[in-house]
């Protein structure tokens, strides 16, 4: 070997200086002094299980002569460090797994683990409150080391699995509900629960809104329970609530609520409310549209109405709850609806024409005249009558008190007095006995 020569060459220098050898008190760790510098190679491996060299690591390794190279091997659970064997000579402590070698020559060196002795340690079990631990159960367990246990966390109804807690550095995987645990020494684990989170979707139609919890979309743990209240708008109802309604304690009441066990879309309904409409009629007439009693109609709703009087009589106004009447002077009209209201038409008789005097009341035969007749309630159109052989040719309308009549005189007409009679359109008459004499 190298080693060997290297020492001979050694002696030989040492002798021709007449000095001492000194290969007894030499120390093969220790590095040479003046070496020859070459370079080496360092070949490292491992026993076959239990750890590994991870300084240097494995392999070959080339270094300049007496290089002092840190060792360091790693050691699994389950293992302990041994030695290292092979050209150990350099190394300083053979028994260390954390050691350094110099490198005077081509080494090969092993790193070498054992199993611990058997073991036994105890593994703990537990879980919150929302599920338990199935596998392989809960309590208090004995393992040998090294041991792998399967664990599965099985959740309650409305109630998921989040993680595992505690001595949780050989498990698998802690965020998952089925895993393993390794067991290198007394553990104690928790499985953890957690409500699960339920969305509610609230929603209203036209005439209202939900102001508790307020509409839109809001997340809550299971077993919940939510306040319900909806208010409508003016002349709008509450009617009931739909969709998932499985949980709602009232589905016709506006001020209710909900417990949360699912994901749950629920809207609330308004509709109009419903308004009388009371109608009726004094003497003299009555209401042909809508006709006359009590009637229900949607808040907003536009009611037509019509006022027929009787012979003699007029349509005066609309009377009552009139406010929303288009026009309380006219027969034919509309009402919108938004409350309970009571109408009525109101009709008068219409009064007869009376008949005071007739200027000039008098003429001759062949005369023709216009004359003016003063009286009181006379109405447009009326129609007059002058009496035997005197033709009324045009009557004037011209005030309530006041007409103008064209007359003309007949040849044949004789002499002697006229009754004066005015005739209204609706049929009712005044005479004015003697009021026009043919001379």
């Amino acid at each position: 070997m190298r080693r060997a020569g290297f020492f001979f060459a050694l002696v030989l220098i040492t002798a021709a200086f007449g000095c001492s050898s000194g290969t007894a008190d030499t120390d093969p760790r220790e590095p040479l002094e003046n070496p020859e510098p070459m370079g080496y190679t360092l070949t490292t491996i491992s026993s076959t299980a239990g750890g590994s060299i991870i300084i240097p690591g494995e392999g070959d390794f080339a270094y300049d002569g007496v290089t002092v190279v840190d060792l360091v091997a790693e050691v699994e659970p389950g293992y302990r460090f041994g030695n290292w064997t092979g050209d150990v000579d350099t190394i300083v402590d053979p028994d260390s797994a954390s050691t350094t070698v110099t490198m005077n020559d081509d080494y090969s060196i092993t790193a070498n683990f054992e199993p611990l002795p058997s073991v036994e340690y105890s593994l703990t079990i537990n879980s919150t409150e929302g599920g338990e631990v199935t596998t392989p159960g809960e309590g208090t367990f004995t393992c040998d080391a090294g041991k792998v246990v399967n664990l599965l966390a099985v959740a309650d109804e409305h109630y998921e699995f989040t993680c595992w807690t505690g001595d949780v550095d050989y498990v698998d995987d802690i965020y998952a509900a089925e895993t393993t645990i390794t067991v290198w020494d007394d553990y104690s684990i928790t499985a953890n629960f957690e409500l699960v989170q339920y969305t509610l979707i609230v929603d209203s139609t036209e005439g209202g809104s939900v102001t508790v919890p307020g509409e839109g979309e809001s997340a809550y743990p299971a077993g919940t329970v939510v306040d319900l209240v909806a208010v409508a708008d003016e002349h709008y109802q509450f009617v009931e609530w739909t969709g998932d309604v499985d949980e709602i304690d009232d589905v016709y009441a506006a001020d209710t609520f909900i417990t949360i066990c699912g994901d749950y879309s629920i809207t609330t309904v308004f509709e109009l409310v419903d308004y009388t409409l009371t109608i009726d009629s004094t003497e003299g007439g009555w209401v042909t549209i809508l006709g006359e009693g009590e009637f229900a109609y949607p808040a907003g709703t536009v009611a037509d109405l019509l006022a027929v009087e009787d012979e003699h009589y007029q349509f005066v106004e609309w009377t009552g709850d009139v406010d929303y009447v288009d026009d309380i002077y006219a027969a034919q009209m509309t009402i919108t609806v938004w409350g309970d209201y009571s109408i009525s038409a109101e009709f008068e008789k219409v009064p007869a024409p009376e008949v005071y005097s007739v200027e000039p009341n008098s003429g001759q035969p062949k005369d023709r005249l216009t004359v003016t007749i003063f009286g009181a309630n006379f109405k447009d159109r009326p129609s007059v009558d002058f009496g035997e052989r005197i033709v009324v040719q045009q009557v004037t309308f011209v005030s309530a008190s006041q007409l103008e009549v064209r007359i003309r005189v007949h040849k044949l007409a004789e002499p002697g007095p006229r009754d004066v009679t005015v005739t209204n359109p609706d049929g009712q008459s005044a005479t004015l006995p003697d009021g026009f004499t043919v001379l």
